[in-house]
Protein backbone atom coordinates (compact mmCIF):
# COMPACT_ATOMS: atom_id res chain seq x y z
CA UNK A 1 0.00 0.00 0.00
CA UNK A 2 3.09 2.52 0.83
CA UNK A 3 4.83 1.70 -2.36
CA UNK A 4 1.21 2.14 -4.34
CA UNK A 5 0.97 5.82 -2.31
CA UNK A 6 4.32 7.08 -2.94
CA UNK A 7 4.14 5.79 -7.04
CA UNK A 8 1.04 7.90 -7.16
CA UNK A 9 2.43 11.24 -5.09
CA UNK A 10 5.77 10.95 -7.36
CA UNK A 11 4.10 9.99 -10.58
CA UNK A 12 2.04 13.17 -9.40
CA UNK A 13 5.22 15.68 -8.65
CA UNK A 14 6.55 14.31 -11.82
CA UNK A 15 3.82 15.26 -13.78
CA UNK A 16 2.97 18.64 -11.99
CA UNK A 17 6.87 19.60 -12.79
CA UNK A 18 6.67 18.81 -16.25
CA UNK A 19 3.59 20.53 -16.57
CA UNK A 20 5.05 23.98 -14.95
CA UNK A 21 8.33 23.61 -17.06
CA UNK A 22 6.52 23.44 -20.39
CA UNK A 23 4.72 26.31 -19.36
CA UNK A 24 7.90 27.97 -18.69
CA UNK A 25 9.45 27.13 -22.05
CA UNK A 26 6.48 27.90 -24.13
CA UNK A 27 6.47 31.48 -22.38
CA UNK A 28 9.68 31.60 -22.62
CA UNK A 29 9.24 30.95 -26.66
CA UNK A 30 6.76 33.14 -27.39
CA UNK A 31 8.80 36.05 -25.74
CA UNK A 32 11.85 35.56 -27.64
CA UNK A 33 9.51 34.75 -30.86
CA UNK A 34 8.11 38.27 -30.09
CA UNK A 35 11.48 39.87 -29.96
CA UNK A 36 12.49 37.96 -32.70
CA UNK A 37 9.62 39.57 -34.95
CA UNK A 38 10.61 43.20 -33.97
CA UNK A 39 14.20 42.60 -35.25
CA UNK A 40 13.47 43.29 -39.01
CA UNK A 41 11.90 46.68 -38.07
CA UNK A 42 14.65 47.65 -35.55
CA UNK A 43 17.03 46.72 -38.10
CA UNK A 44 15.44 49.24 -40.60
CA UNK A 45 16.56 51.94 -38.84
CA UNK A 46 18.82 51.56 -37.40
CA UNK A 47 21.70 54.51 -37.29
CA UNK A 48 24.96 53.44 -35.13
CA UNK A 49 25.03 57.71 -34.79
CA UNK A 50 21.70 57.44 -33.06
CA UNK A 51 23.42 54.50 -30.65
CA UNK A 52 23.90 55.67 -26.98
CA UNK A 53 27.09 54.76 -25.19
CA UNK A 54 27.44 54.02 -21.38
CA UNK A 55 30.86 56.07 -21.42
CA UNK A 56 28.91 59.23 -23.38
CA UNK A 57 25.87 58.85 -21.00
CA UNK A 58 28.51 59.03 -17.50
CA UNK A 59 30.10 62.39 -18.91
CA UNK A 60 33.44 59.66 -19.53
CA UNK A 61 33.60 59.27 -15.64
CA UNK A 62 32.74 55.77 -14.49
CA UNK A 63 29.62 56.36 -11.81
CA UNK A 64 30.72 54.67 -8.93
CA UNK A 65 34.78 54.73 -9.29
CA UNK A 66 34.80 58.14 -10.96
CA UNK A 67 37.87 56.63 -12.77
CA UNK A 68 38.21 58.35 -16.15
CA UNK A 69 36.61 56.07 -19.05
CA UNK A 70 37.92 55.86 -22.66
CA UNK A 71 35.38 56.63 -24.83
CA UNK A 72 33.24 53.35 -26.71
CA UNK A 73 32.37 55.34 -29.65
CA UNK A 74 35.71 56.82 -30.62
CA UNK A 75 36.78 53.31 -30.95
CA UNK A 76 33.87 51.90 -32.55
CA UNK A 77 34.41 54.86 -35.04
CA UNK A 78 37.96 53.99 -35.23
CA UNK A 79 37.47 50.48 -36.63
CA UNK A 80 34.68 51.04 -38.61
CA UNK A 81 36.71 54.06 -40.28
CA UNK A 82 39.63 51.36 -40.45
CA UNK A 83 37.12 49.01 -42.03
CA UNK A 84 35.01 50.87 -44.44
CA UNK A 85 37.19 54.07 -45.91
CA UNK A 86 38.74 52.22 -48.59
CA UNK A 87 34.98 50.83 -49.85
CA UNK A 88 33.23 54.41 -49.18
CA UNK A 89 35.87 56.05 -51.42
CA UNK A 90 35.05 53.84 -54.30
CA UNK A 91 30.92 54.93 -53.54
CA UNK A 92 31.73 58.64 -53.14
CA UNK A 93 35.33 59.96 -53.19
CA UNK A 94 33.87 63.36 -52.04
CA UNK A 95 32.51 62.06 -49.20
CA UNK A 96 32.32 62.96 -45.50
CA UNK A 97 34.74 62.21 -42.73
CA UNK A 98 31.56 60.22 -41.15
CA UNK A 99 30.68 58.54 -44.26
CA UNK A 100 31.33 55.51 -43.34
CA UNK A 101 29.29 55.13 -40.56
CA UNK A 102 26.53 55.98 -43.04
CA UNK A 103 27.64 53.49 -45.34
CA UNK A 104 27.64 50.63 -42.19
CA UNK A 105 24.58 51.38 -41.08
CA UNK A 106 23.38 50.63 -44.80
CA UNK A 107 25.13 47.83 -44.45
CA UNK A 108 23.45 46.59 -41.26
CA UNK A 109 20.33 47.60 -42.93
CA UNK A 110 19.94 45.92 -45.98
CA UNK A 111 22.73 42.61 -45.49
CA UNK A 112 20.81 41.78 -42.50
CA UNK A 113 17.34 42.10 -43.74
Amino acid sequence: VFQAVFGEVTLKLVFTTSAVLCLIVACSARTYVRELAKLPGQLSEFSLQKTRCFCCDHGHVHPVTNEALPCDRQLVYHALESWFSSEEEVVSPDASKLHYLDYFDHQVRVKID
